[in-house]
């Protein structure tokens, strides 16, 4: 939805609070390969030191994101998405089997960070991901002051489809931002200086958008292996070997 309607925009600025990995699940990548920059936010060092590697050209924060300054502890689970400063989340994190590590991080507002980092900038989307920190991020941020077009924020309890929003739309509503989107996860704004960009959210993903799915789908994943396996049964293992050497070669020319 953000490719649609940004579309003609290869410079543009985005800030990404929440960003986790510079790749996976990555709603800036495909920007950042456009030629975008812009902020990240990631509190988990882990995370922040993969942006720090893989983008170069943006501006990398370790810190969390609330509704004041000073530290807070927050409970860092590595390899998952899961990581939050809020109360709870434990118990989610004991039904996938997995532990989180406790640490005191660094808290700012978004306000601090867009009056530090975007004074000049005008920001063409912002991205909140805190999983469950919402409301006080956004009570954090100076909306009468700084005004990224397009706002968009997880608005679902963490790992489930139950919303959350009514925590928090109201102030974007009353800040003079429009609802335009729900994907099921994410919820998107549009502030009223660009009421006109509304019109792009009309539809879903479709055909005409000409969207691919990341090599890393569960769906790409399922057919590739599926081809792997229709291959190994029917061809020799020479012949599977050169396919496979003619397909990564391939992949590789057109990577550059």
């Amino acid at each position: 939805m953000l490719s649609r309607v940004f579309a003609a925009k290869t410079d543009g600025f985005y800030v990404d609070v929440g960003a986790w990995d510079p790749d996976k699940d990555s709603v800036t990548k495909a920007f950042y390969e456009k030629g975008w920059s812009g902020v990240n936010v990631e509190p988990g060092h882990y995370n922040w030191q993969r942006l720090v590697k893989a983008r170069t050209r943006d501006i990398n924060l370790q810190v969390a994101v609330s509704d004041h300054e000073g530290q807070a502890k927050f409970l860092e689970v590595a390899g998952s998405g899961l990581s939050s400063l809020e109360d709870g989340v434990e118990s989610t994190l004991d039904s996938y089997g997995l532990k989180g590590r406790e640490k005191l991080v660094t808290l700012t507002t978004l306000a601090k960070i867009f009056e530090q980092h975007c004074q000049a900038k005008q920001v063409d989307f912002l991205k909140i991901d805190v999983e469950g920190h919402e409301d006080a991020v956004i009570k954090g941020m100076n909306w009468s002051r700084f005004r990224p077009v397009v706002v968009l924020i997880e608005a679902t309890v963490a790992e489930t489809g139950e919303p959350n929003w009514a925590q928090w739309e109201e102030i974007l509503l009353q800040s003079n931002y429009h609802f335009a989107w729900f994907d099921g996860l994410n919820r998107f704004y549009v502030r009223s200086e660009n009421q006109e960009l509304l019109a792009q959210f009309n539809k879903p993903p479709c055909v005409f958008d000409e969207f691919r799915l990341h090599r890393t789908h569960s769906l790409v994943l399922a057919q590739s292996t599926a081809i792997r396996l229709a291959l190994d049964r029917f061809l020799p293992h020479s012949v599977v070997g050169i396919l496979r050497n003619s397909y990564r070669w391939a992949r590789r020319i057109v990577s550059r």
